[in-house]
This record gives structure tokens, sequence and C-alpha cells, in this order.
């Protein structure tokens, strides 16, 4: 794996979603597959999608069914109609030999509405890049993953299926999907020659509303989103599972991840809470794809967080998707001020004073061994400044360090209907190799970075996890976890 690509998620409402992402989170629309539209002008009951984007590379494929069509809307004797029905299902012709089934299949309405009615909205599939997407779906399933959908080249352009000698002399993108937990799919994307290893790399069958990028922005900043918002890419996913050891022995024996950090309810941080859960992070070899994996502790004075989850989902998914900002402090301002989405309760002030004592009245050394050490790591943890926790507390955000970094964390309250799926706002400071005069990066002569303002927008990435994932806010964010459950009936 190369890193996170996409997400997509179905949901009842296409068009409202993409208001909410684009208004709330500052999102704006970088492609969509509309629905066919039928000879009486009508919509013939499809789906359709939108892909938001902000940043350099945080995406959201917004998936759904259209309203179904009235009895008059096709004739199926007519092949113009006809046609537009095969289209509707997300099925388009083949190029060149016509091998295989002739078509390639997109989300259905039936398979939206079963999802719906499951699980409610939320992820259906997570997408990463890879080398070789044909390669990655074999070994997932020779290793004993369940093949969702085989491996097919597509036009980078017009989203036709091309046969694989079709793909080396065009642009043209591989995709194929694993089954990862639950109902939720690991779909792969590689890139054929013709496409640039910097470009753009686009999804298969959506209409783009400007050219693809040839080359990748350096920083991630202003590349889509215009509008300030500091959002730049995913920083890690997090599913919920009924068992950890067992999900995760499974994810490492197909795809070779590695222990990134584990949480277990016994240590110290979350000893003698009301609840708990045990939790494994996997990381690719350079921890840009971050996978936290959790399954709850039963037995405890409350439910745990995690079973309630499972309740509701009706099974394992995905709980939350964390995004990287580049100057936390806009993007939550912001995100208040729009008010469409809520953020969990603020801290106590304890909390904060706590920190102050912490860091900066009787400054600590950051435990260690809280994160696995990120190979070629010269990095040592910027200060906590008087600046960055005073604004924290003005906007009710979390604060931890470790002897690498510094995370700054904020979570919404689920975002749709059910209380499963929410969203997580991340900074991390530190990890970052600054390349001295006449040296280069990973060698040569390294100075440490000095952070000199209340929280320095970076134009250069931290390396994955720096700073932790929290580890010291467990307490403080569980807290706030009973008293949302409580005040809306789900203790």
């Amino acid at each position: 794996m190369k890193e996170f690509h996409h997400a997509e998620i179905f949901c009842e409402d296409v068009q409202a979603a993409k208001r909410r992402f684009e208004e709330g989170l500052g999102m704006k629309p970088r492609a969509s597959r509309d629905p066919p539209v039928s000879m009486s002008g009508s919509c013939n009951g499809s789906t359709e999608s939108c892909l938001m984007q902000a940043g350099e590379a945080f995406r959201i494929l917004l998936t759904g069914a259209v309203p179904s069509p009235s009895s008059v809307d096709l004739d199926l004797e007519d092949p113009r109609d006809a046609l537009m029905m095969r289209e509707s299902l997300g099925l388009r012709r083949v190029n060149g030999d016509g091998s295989g089934s002739g078509f390639a299949a997109a989300p259905t309405r039936a398979d939206v509405s079963a999802f719906l009615s499951e699980h409610g909205c939320g992820v259906k599939a997570l997408a990463v890049e890879v080398e070789d997407a044909e390669e990655a779906f074999t070994s997932s399933v020779q290793s004993g993953g369940y093949p969702s959908s085989p491996p097919r080249w597509f036009h980078a352009s017009t989203g036709d299926v091309l046969s694989e000698e079709e793909a080396q002399t065009l642009p043209a993108v591989c995709m194929s999907e694993v089954r990862l937990y639950g109902d939720v799919d690991l779909r792969f994307l590689s890139r054929s020659p013709l496409i640039h290893p910097d470009g753009e790399l686009p999804i298969p069958g959506l209409r783009y509303l400007s050219g693809l990028q040839e080359r990748k922005k350096g920083d991630g900043e202003g590349s889509v989103d215009g509008s300030g918002w500091g959002l730049r890419w995913m920083d890690h996913v997090a599913g919920n599972v009924p068992s950890l050891d067992e999900q995760v022995e499974k994810m490492r024996r197909m795809w070779e991840l590695e222990f990134f950090a584990s949480y277990k309810a016994d240590e110290s941080h979350m000893r003698n809470l009301q609840t708990g859960l045990n939790s494994m992070v996997l990381s690719n070899s350079d921890a840009k794809v971050l996978l936290t994996v959790t399954e709850p502790v039963y037995g405890t004075a409350r439910k745990s967080q995690i079973e309630t989850y499972l309740e509701h989902n009706r099974g394992p998914g995905v709980q939350h998707i964390a995004i990287e900002s580049s100057d936390i402090f806009k993007t939550v301002g912001n995100i208040r001020e729009a008010g469409l989405f809520n953020l969990m309760k603020r801290p106590r002030p304890e909390y904060y004073e706590e920190l102050r004592d912490r860091w900066l009245r009787n400054p600590q050394e950051p435990e260690e061994g809280k994160t696995k050490e990120v190979k070629a790591s010269a990095s040592v943890a910027p200060p906590v400044t008087h600046e960055m926790i005073n604004e924290a507390e003005r906007l009710g955000i979390l604060v931890d360090r470790n002897d690498e970094g510094i995370v700054f964390q904020i979570f919404t309250t689920p975002v749709f209907e059910r209380p499963t799926f929410f969203l997580e706002i991340i900074q991390r400071l530190g990890c970052e190799r600054v390349e001295s005069p006449g040296g280069k990066e990973g060698g040569g002569q390294q100075e440490e970075k000095a952070v000199t303002v209340v929280c320095p927008p970076r134009t250069r990435k931290s390396k994955g996890g720096c700073g932790g994932f929290g580890e010291g806010n467990f307490r403080e964010l569980f807290r706030k976890v009973e008293e949302f459950e409580m005040e809306n009936g789900l203790a």
C-alpha cells in the first residue's frame, strides 16, 4: 500500500450530503457520476455519486440512490432506453477485444439500499493506492481474503473497460476490491505507465469537473480547497470489530502490515474507567496508511462505546476517519462557525490546568514507547507553549505529546442518524526533518525545527503517527463520550 486515496460513503441523499460537506467542512466537488436520464427526461432510479475533496488528498466519494422512475419512464423495448438502463446500473461497454463480461459494474440502487437498511449511512469502501491492483487482489485472496470485485482496467478519462494489453498503451486505472471487515471493502487502485507517478489518480467512471492534475502540489495546500480550512489528507481510519486479535492477524497476513501501536484496557491511562476497549494500530512500511482496529471490553461498569457501535451498526464497520489539518485552530474555528457538524462537548477546565501543570509549570518529559519508532527518525518533540494550550482551550481541542511530537485532536458527534460513524480532526507537530545548508533530507547534519507561533501551518508532512493517537486524552474523551451517550439514551 502506498497511501490512502478516498473513502466511499453510502448515504440517503447525495445532494444534501454534498452541501453539508461543502459548507460544513470547506470541501469542494471534484467529480461526479450523474444518474442517466430517460427519453422522458426523468432519472431512472439508479445511483449517483459526488467526489468531494479538500487539500491535496482528502477525498470522500458520496454515493446514494435516486428516486425510482414511474412506470412510463423507460421502455426497455426501445434500444435507447435499454442502453440507458444498462448504464444506470453502472455498466459500460468494453473497448477492444470485448473480453470478460463486457461491462464494468458500479454500485446499483439495490446495493446502496441493502447497505443503508442494514448499517445506515456510513463507509462502504476504503480506497488505497497500490503498485499493482491485480497483484494486491490475488495475494489477498490467496491469503484468505474475500473477493468483493475482481481486477479490471478502466480508461482514466472515459471509464471504459480495457483489456490488460490496451491499458499499457493508454492512461488507465486498475481497480479491485476485497473485504476489509463486516460489509466494508478495501479498494485497490493502481495506474498504468501513461499516468505520471505524481499525477492525480482518477476514480474510474467519474466525470471530473476540471482537468486531471498532471502533477501533485508540493504541500497539499490550495490544490482543490481554496477556502483556507486547512484539511489536507486522511491521517488514519478506525474500525470496530468484535474480536481484535482475529481481525489483526487476518489483516497482517493479507497485506503484510506492521504493528504500529497498541492500547489495552488494563494500561495506566485507561485503568479504572467505567468503560473500556482494546485497540491496535497497523501501518504500511512508511506509516502513510494507518489502520486502527478496536474491540469492546465486556464486564465494565458501563457498556463499552465499541459495543454500542457494533449493536447500532449491526456488525463491524468504519467508526471514524481522522483528517489531517495544517492548522487545526483555523479548521475548528470554521467548523464551529458553520455549525453543520457538531463537535463533542468541550473538555473540563481542569483538563487544561492539568496540561499546564504537566508541560509548563512543572515540565515533565513525555513518556517513551507509546508509539513505534519511525525509521530514520531524528526528531525531538517541539515544545508546548502557553499560546497553544490557551487556543486549544478556547476551541475545545484535546492536546497530547510523546517523545517525538505533539498531537492536537477533536471529534465530531455521529455524522449521520445512527450513533456510529464520526470524524476526527487532527494535527501533528514534530517528526519533520529539516535540511541544513548543503545537506540532504535523510542524511547530513540535521537541525531541530523550532515552534515559534501558536500553531504553525506546515508545508511538510510529519511522519505518520507522530505524537501518537492521543492516549493521554483517553480519560477526558471517554468522559465526553459517556456524557453524549447518556444524553441521547444510548447508555
